[in-house]
């Protein structure tokens, strides 16, 4: 599917609890020797953006330069009961999304070269692949971790509570 700027018209921010629980998750990452990169740019201060026109499509995130601040991102194609563990789920996504933020923050003219059908793949898409491989094992052991402190305090709370 070809992708336009034109499609992102129609974009809705990510609610404020899934603002702050992607946020979460980008924290987690860049305290990571893998995800230190990640402190240089204002991720906090980004507007994440669900976009309906990557909805069915192969396309799970967009980071454009004339939206500097903003990660675009796939929405939910099933509407479940905790909206947060969708964004937890593509938080990866939104990974490969800011790390393209980094390489035009860190050499603005170079990104737009590299930009040309041709070399995106072997340089900049290579670049944030590699990093979104990465990403993804420390999100879902990040994940992980955080379910099993979650459960444990449950399960703590109620042999209190039948003391």
């Amino acid at each position: 599917m070809m992708f336009t700027l034109f499609q992102l018209k129609n974009c809705t921010p990510v609610s404020h609890a899934e603002h702050e629980a992607l946020c979460r998750v980008l924290d987690d990452y860049a305290k990571t020797s893998a995800g230190t990169w990640l402190n240089n740019v204002p991720y906090r201060g980004f507007s994440f953006k669900y976009c309906p026109a990557m909805k069915n499509s192969d396309v799970m995130g967009c980071w454009e330069p004339l939206f500097l601040n903003t990660v675009f991102l796939q929405p939910s194609d099933t509407p479940g009961p905790d909206p947060v563990a969708w964004i937890e789920t593509i938080a990866p996504t939104a990974i490969h999304e800011l790390r393209h933020s980094w390489q035009y923050r860190k050499k603005p003219l170079a990104y737009i070269v590299c930009c040309l059908p041709g070399l995106r793949e072997i340089t900049l898409e290579r670049d944030a692949w590699k990093i979104t491989k990465t990403a993804e094992t420390i999100v879902e052991n990040t994940l992980a971790w955080r379910q099993a402190r979650r459960f444990e305090a449950l399960r703590t709370e109620a042999r209190d509570v039948h003391r």
